[in-house]
């Protein structure tokens, strides 16, 4: 709307201005001032057909709406899209697995004596508990990255082996095994393996319980073994990661009490309106690959005007909270997508926005599991994305709908010497397809911004009359306006002082804003410009 009034009212004033300038520039060449006198009474006039155009509202609209926000139903009606991200998840957000720590002893006061042959073996079945964060139990992971440290030393001063077994750490149906020699017999015995856990599965057999397996074998060596000797075994886990992961991840705040606000700048540099848009709306869009309950509640929903103030905005139970879809284990790796429409069915949205809000505001809070334990799966890619869309379809009735913009308009040397004009007669003739009754007008302001004058007398100042619409709304007939527009010797030698133009639109609806209508994008408005320009010369110096 504002581009449509800025643009279509500087058109017309920059024409006027250009057509001073090329008056006095068609008499220079017309007249050879080589060969007649420097002193003249001369008294031209000048009647030019300025300009012709039209403009249809998907034209204006594909010129001047840089920002993307006017679009278009397949019918051609129009409507006005705001678009604001208010979540975006990835699954490590929600589930992340911490780095573990474990630690096995073996005390001589637990190992049996040497048998007759002279080798001692000893086995041992121990469980560990698996942490992970905000109280998750997980069934099963596999891992895309992560290192598995195992750090054994030994006091005992005999030669052997130790071997461990994670029964339920597997890679291709394998479980993690591996023999470590103790090779020192002198009691600082020392030594690690390493192994990635990339492509390796752990499962859990309870609640986040991994078992593992221990045998230690010595061979004598003539020493005693004593009580407070002992094998000191600790297993590191570092910086794990998923590809996938299975099991209950708890009950967790995907975003807590979240303050969106989507800007409605429509309403912008407004002075006032009373517009009354028939069906807003505002869509909650969604896309989830999470293999887990969310559910994503709405609170303090409420509009802002600087005009009106704050304007509560209340949602019916059926459309808030929002339990969002998700893919089933059958659907692993599919993304579920959905749109919750909030509309003047399910919501006080119509009085909501019948405030010319700048602003739509809502309090987002988004938890995982809000009914109990329940069976999620994840993979490293899952992510949740949700959007909050203010959609306003054209279809309004409006009064009173003021603004106001400033545009740098310096014409104080478009004419040498303004002393020259008697008169400049503009005429415009409009033809309006539109939906509305528009009312222009442009003041001329100096370089401190204090008016001068205004580029139409309240008598002059255009009132477009709307095009005839029918109970639908739509316009069936456009109307015809004439205008003409003087500018004596006084009001010119007022534009040798202006710096800026002050623009001001008002428009209304159709019957005076109390009748619904509807914007669609092959409505025109067309303009016929023409201009008489009368000049008084005495001299030929003046046009130079």
């Amino acid at each position: 709307m504002k581009s449509l009034y800025t643009n279509s009212i500087s058109l017309k004033l920059v024409s006027a201005c250009i057509i001073l300038i090329l008056a006095s520039a068609c008499v220079k060449e017309t007249i050879d001032l080589k060969h007649i006198s420097n002193t003249v009474d001369w008294n031209p006039k000048y009647a030019i057909p300025l300009a012709y155009g039209s403009l249809s509202i998907k034209d204006i609209v594909n010129a001047l709406d840089s920002t993307g926000v006017m679009k278009e139903y397949p019918d051609g009606l129009l409507y006005i899209n705001y678009h604001d991200r208010i979540l975006s998840q990835t699954i490590d957000s929600i589930i992340t697995i911490p780095n573990q720590q474990f630690q096995e002893l073996f005390y001589g006061s637990a190992l049996p004596a040497f048998p007759p042959t002279d080798s001692l073996r000893y086995q041992r079945n121990s469980t560990y508990n698996f942490n992970f964060n905000n109280g998750a139990e997980i069934d099963s992971v596999n891992f895309k990255g992560g290192t598995l440290v195992f750090h054994v030393s030994s006091e005992f001063k005999h030669l052997g082996r130790i071997t461990i077994t994670m029964t339920t750490l597997t890679k291709n149906g394998q479980p993690l095994q591996f023999n470590m020699p103790i090779n020192r017999s002198d009691g600082t015995f020392s030594d690690s393996i390493v192994r990635s856990l990339n492509g390796y599965k752990l499962a859990f057999n309870a609640t986040n319980k991994i078992p593992l397996s221990y045998e230690v074998a010595f061979k004598n060596s003539m020493q005693p073994i004593l009580a407070t000797q002992k094998i000191s075994i600790n297993i590191d886990v570092r910086k794990p990661s998923f590809k996938s992961i299975f099991g209950y991840f708890a009950s967790y705040p995907v975003i807590d009490d979240y303050v969106s606000k989507t800007k409605i700048d429509v309403y912008e540099n407004v002075i006032a309106t009373n517009a009354k848009i028939a069906d807003p709306r505002i869509n909650i869009i969604y896309s989830n690959s999470f293999g887990i309950p969310v559910r994503l509640q709405l609170t303090n929903t409420h509009t802002y005007s600087d005009i009106n103030g704050t304007q509560p905005l209340t949602l019916n139970p059926s459309i808030n909270p929002i339990n969002i879809k998700y893919p089933n284990i059958s659907q692993i790796g599919t993304t579920t997508r959905d749109t919750i429409r909030i509309n003047k069915t399910n919501s006080s949205i119509v009085s909501a926005f019948n405030t010319a809000p700048q602003q739509f505001i809502a309090n987002v809070t988004a938890t995982t599991n809000p009914a109990g334990k329940s069976f999620n799966f994840a993979l490293d890619t899952s992510r949740l994305n949700v959007d909050m869309e203010v959609e306003l379809p054209m279809d309004l009735q409006a009064s009173n709908y003021n603004r106001m913009d400033t545009l740098d308009f310096d014409v104080s040397d478009a004419v040498p010497d303004y002393d020259i004009v008697n008169k400049i007669a503009i005429y415009a003739t409009f033809t309006n397809a539109i939906p509305c009754d528009l009312n222009l007008q442009v003041y001329l302001a100096d370089e401190n911004y204090a008016v001068v004058d205004s580029l139409f007398t309240v008598a002059d100042q255009p009132i477009i009359k709307s095009g005839e619409i029918d109970s639908n709304g739509k316009v069936t007939k456009p109307t015809t306006k004439i205008n003409q527009f003087i500018y004596d010797n006084k009001r010119a030698k007022k534009l040798k002082n202006v710096k800026f133009a002050l623009l001001r639109g008002n428009v209304s609806t159709a019957g005076n804003g109390l009748t619904s209508v509807k914007f669609y994008s092959n409505y025109v408005l067309s303009l016929a410009l023409g201009v008489q320009v009368d000049l008084k010369i005495t001299s030929l110096k003046q046009l130079q």
